[in-house]
């Protein structure tokens, strides 16, 4: 029987989580954080990557408030499974029950005050979390009928600080060992003791939260620590807490060097989980959180099955890995390529457009082919099955969010919301109408006129492909399909036929390397840029080295983790 829960916390206040006690020691790990407080930093200009010595001439601009984050949904999952290992079932779910994602600047960045509810559902995964844990997997002195004292100290020493991402204080491990107690047999045979502590840790606000408390110096700035700097590197490059190879550097005092940081960078991108760490801000940058969960028609797609939602997702996530850490890591490869990931399934959706197939590579996993694709057909990320069949309605194609997704996320231009009663699409002008007929008729609406211009000519362009990411030359209703349209108001405006050749004008624009920049920036720091002289001139900075490099995304990371703005953060006033 789990322990009766206190009273909801004061609201935008960080609880000190102790529902998990059961009676125990409370546990209190860490400072109690204000929510919403803001902590900025002071980011110079970063020097080249490929020199970590050299100067930069760029100012030294200030970023703006950036708060305190909980973990996001992915990075709590990935948490667990690197924490816990094999001590953990592999069919233990828990993403679902997990608190949903609060979204800032376009990416998950969970700095809003916690509810009651949210603080229940993190209790409830906890538990579930702790009555599935091997707790013999966990040390091996905890195999033991009745561990010794000794034993419980051994595992704490070495459990604590990791899952709490920090080194861990005598008195605090102390703590921890009141709340662990002696043993103590549940009816199903568990430790009711280690689930105990296990549950309380994961409740600790110093493993849902990515505190940065650091050390102020007489400027005002606060220079992260060790082990916070460790915990950017980590969640930011792989989307789970840090290895011992980080921590040690971490302890070492290494990572304050920005020249280290940049070789810390290409280690991680060498190793397997930086597959997931930078398949998670893509798949926030171009909206695809929903694809696990894609639904579609079965009258339009008869063979379409809820099981190839998580294997598109994996092409996804594959493809971008392909592009960024096995190919030659640049953006226009990204956006250009003619080549996939893919399982056997999203294999046979893809028919005839595949003009070669082979083993992928080991480190892609089981079942997975590397394909060739038509070069006339298919090019770089945007014309992914993936992509397109989630920016599309169950039945039919969406020009409209498939415009809306370039417009925004792959040229920075923010939309105005739709006006209110706006209906989507309109009524068809005469029967069998084609969609893009009905959307120029509501294109002609005054209140509709603006935005639509903004968005329907990009939509057009890959109306070549249906609610599936299927190439065809007809619409449902069987009219010809019109690809033909424009990307206006932007540094590649001019007339473009189909979704090949929008990708190649996206990759050749400087708009699109400069925004993607800016989205880096976004995801990195969990907040929307500020349009002042601060934010603008660090981020100018950045996107012109990136423009002037070519685009390459790995020096792109390392300049960003090589800044100072990367182990820095403004003093609390």
């Amino acid at each position: 029987m789990r322990p009766r829960r206190n009273p909801a916390p004061q609201r935008g206040r960080t609880p000190v989580i102790d529902r998990a006690t059961r009676g125990a020691a409370v546990l209190h790990v860490g400072l109690v954080l204000a929510l919403g407080a803001a902590c900025s930093t002071d980011l110079p200009a970063p020097p080249a990557f490929d020199d970590p010595d050299a100067a930069s001439d760029d100012p030294a601009p200030h970023l703006g408030a950036v708060a305190v984050r909980r973990l996001t949904r992915a990075q709590y999952v990935r948490t667990i499974a690197d924490l816990f290992g094999d001590a953990l079932p592999d069919d233990l779910q828990l993403v679902d029950a997990l608190p949903v994602d609060d979204d800032d600047g376009g990416f998950a960045a969970n700095t809003v005050a916690v509810t009651e509810t949210v603080l229940v559902q993190y209790e409830d995964v906890a538990w579930r979390v702790a009555e599935a844990v091997r707790r013999d997997a966990l040390h091996p002195c905890l195999a033991e009928t009745i561990p010794t004292a000794e034993c419980a100290q051994a595992f704490l020493a070495a459990f604590a600080p990791r899952a709490l991402r920090r080194p861990v204080s005598t008195e605090e491990l102390g703590e921890l060992a009141a709340i662990l107690g002696p043993p103590a047999v549940d009816a199903d045979g568990g430790d009711a003791s280690v689930r105990r502590l296990v549950a309380a840790i994961l409740q600790s606000p110093d493993f849902l939260y990515r505190i940065e408390r650091g050390e102020g110096d007489p400027d005002g700035e606060v220079v992260l620590r060790g082990h916070e700097i460790a915990a950017r590197l980590s969640y930011l490059l792989w989307g789970t807490m840090p290895d011992d190879a980080l921590s040690a550097d971490a302890a070492a005092g290494r990572l304050h060097d920005p020249g280290y940081r940049r070789i810390v960078v290409g280690r991680m991108l060498a190793d397997g989980r930086a597959a997931a760490g930078l398949a998670a801000m893509h798949r926030q940058w171009l909206e695809l959180d929903a694809l696990r969960h894609l639904v579609k028609d079965r009258n339009v797609f008869p063979t379409f099955s809820e099981a190839l939602g998580p294997e598109l997702d994996a092409e996804l996530v594959d493809t971008v890995a392909l592009a960024i850490l096995h190919a030659d890591g640049e953006l226009s490869t990204l956006l250009t390529a003619n080549t996939a990931v893919a399982t056997v399934a999203v294999t046979s959706w893809y028919g005839d457009e595949v003009v070669a197939s082979a083993p992928a590579p080991a480190s892609f996993g089981e079942g997975r082919a590397l394909l060739e694709l038509d070069p006339t057909r298919r090019a770089g990320v945007l014309t992914l099955r993936s992509v397109l069949a989630a920016h599309a309605k169950p039945d039919r194609s969406d020009p409209v969010r498939r415009g809306a997704l370039v417009r925004e996320r792959l040229l920075c231009q923010p939309l105005a919301a739709p006006p209110p009663g706006a209906a989507m699409p309109p009524a068809a002008p005469a029967p069998g109408a084609s969609l893009r007929e009905r959307l120029e008729l509501h294109g002609a609406d005054p209140s509709c006129a603006t935005c639509h211009a903004q968005i329907d000519p990009i939509g057009f362009l890959l109306e070549g492909y249906d609610a599936m990411g299927g190439t065809r030359t007809h619409d449902e209703a069987g009219n010809p399909i019109d690809t033909r349209g424009r990307v206006s108001d932007s540094d590649l405006d001019a007339a473009l036929d189909g979704g090949v050749a929008l990708a190649w004008a996206l990759a050749d624009s400087e708009q699109v390397q400069r925004c993607y920049v800016r989205q880096w920036f976004r995801y990195a720091f969990g907040r929307l840029e500020v349009h002042d002289d601060d934010d603008d001139a660090f981020i100018d900075a950045l996107e012109r080295r990136f423009v002037a490099d070519g685009g390459h995304i790995p020096t792109l990371l390392g300049e960003l983790v090589g800044s100072d703005a990367f182990v820095h953060r403004r003093a609390n006033p």
